[in-house]
């Protein structure tokens, strides 16, 4: 992998759930058994388990042996001897699992939706939209968003905006250290922010076709996206 390479994983959770767990380590099965939906215990184990055969694939070490560690924000990470950064990302069914062996990267992953429980194209909804945004983006931000008119678009650049500034979240290992409306990442388009390059992912078939939005943030400029469709394979020790 070249350091300015980015592989980005599509994972079907839906389509690997049928795999034996016995390759997670003690704290992610501790996680997955915290879980009260049967639908999101079989997702989480079906995310981490194509997370440990995609990491064994491009590292060379067995999947039950990697190393895996968590950070401050309880996310796993490899030890620094690996030379290997990873994010993991998922919405509903799909995951994203982005790696470089450049620098480190943020991934995220979101379904348009519409929010609140409101109807989609309603009012209820609009504001709901404008509400969380006011909390959340730069002024700039808002005031572009309020420009849009309501309905379709304006969600799609509202859940556009969101996958962007927890891309740069991730990357910069941030989490909720940092007031969200001062960091300025837009609402479409490539921008640097800091150390990190935020770029919108154009997701394939069927997924953009659903509704998934990505985005990606990562310390090296440029960056070729490679993308990869993993399949639900058995997993072995």
């Amino acid at each position: 992998m070249k350091p300015t390479q980015v592989h980005l994983w599509q994972i079907d959770l839906d389509a690997t759930t049928a795999w034996p767990d016995d390759c997670l380590d003690v704290d992610e099965r501790r996680r997955a058994a915290s879980f009260r939906s049967e639908l999101h215990r079989r997702r989480f184990i079906a995310a981490h388990l194509a997370l440990r055969h995609v990491l064994a694939h491009h590292t060379g070490t067995a999947a039950h042996a990697l190393p895996l560690e968590a950070d401050e924000r309880g996310k796993p990470r490899l030890p620094a001897s690996f030379g290997l950064h990873f994010n993991l990302a998922h919405s509903e069914q799909l995951a994203l699992l982005a790696l470089s062996a450049g620098a480190a990267l943020g991934i995220d992953v979101e379904r348009i939706r519409t929010l609140g429980g409101h109807a989609g194209g309603t009012d209820a909804s609009a504001r709901e939209e404008l509400a969380l945004a006011r909390r959340h983006f730069s002024a700039r931000e808002v005031k572009e968003l309020q420009a849009i008119p309501a309905g379709p678009e304006r969600t799609r650049a509202f859940f556009a905006a969101w996958t962007r500034k927890e891309a740069w979240v991730k990357a910069a290992g941030m989490g909720l250290r940092i007031d969200l409306r001062e960091l300025e990442t837009g609402l479409s388009g490539a921008r640097r922010v800091e150390a990190f390059l935020i770029q919108p992912v154009e997701l394939p078939s069927p997924w953009a076709e659903r509704g998934f939005l990505a985005a990606l943030a990562c310390g090296e400029e440029p960056v070729t996206l490679l993308m990869e469709s993993y399949r639900a394979v058995p997993l072995s020790n």
